[in-house]
């Protein structure tokens, strides 16, 4: 029975390894929301992200579960930064990998090679009190950039989701 529960548990883990999705941190500075009843973005500027309505909805979604409103009023402004990235994924070749070894002067070298290129895009919320200017909330997602839309959307709701789980009620 204890084999089979680690299994599974090796399984669990495994999964959540490689989601796509995941929350880099999440901030409560101030730790008394019971003002906060409503909320607005800030205007984005120079944004070419193609997802930016999409993070939108999802953001009121999540906050409207949570009993906030959408207001051109608000208690809390939302400023969303986001940034993508070019990573490369590599390995380090080691002796297994030598497919000769006889001439005298033969040396070798370890070296990364190269096994995948992709984007990976973060998002920055921060949660603003528009009556003393200050932050009191920052949570940060990143995931890998897909380029299929509708999966980019999941994504992007997945992740929301999982950023808003410890955001605090009404």
């Amino acid at each position: 029975m204890k084999t089979l529960n680690f299994i599974i548990l090796a399984i669990a883990g495994f999964m959540l390894a490689c989601t796509p999705v995941r929350v880099v941190s999440t901030e409560i500075i101030e730790k008394d929301f019971e003002g906060y009843k409503t909320f607005n973005f800030y205007e984005v500027q120079n944004s070419t992200s193609p997802y930016l309505n999409d993070l939108k909805k999802a953001v009121v979604s999540q906050l409207e579960t949570k009993g906030y409103a959408l207001s051109d009023n608000p208690d809390l402004m939302i400023n969303i930064g986001s940034t993508v990235e070019e990573k490369v994924q590599t390995r380090e070749t080691d002796y297994r990998d030598i497919a000769y070894m006889g001439q005298r002067n033969y040396s070798w070298q370890s070296e990364e090679v190269v096994v995948n290129q992709y984007k990976e895009g973060t998002v920055v919320l921060d949660f603003v009190d528009t009556k003393t200017d200050n932050l009191v909330w920052q949570g940060v997602a990143a995931g890998t950039i897909s380029g299929k839309e509708s999966e980019m959307i999941k994504r992007i709701n997945k992740g929301v989701e999982m950023l808003f789980r410890d955001f605090p009620a009404q």
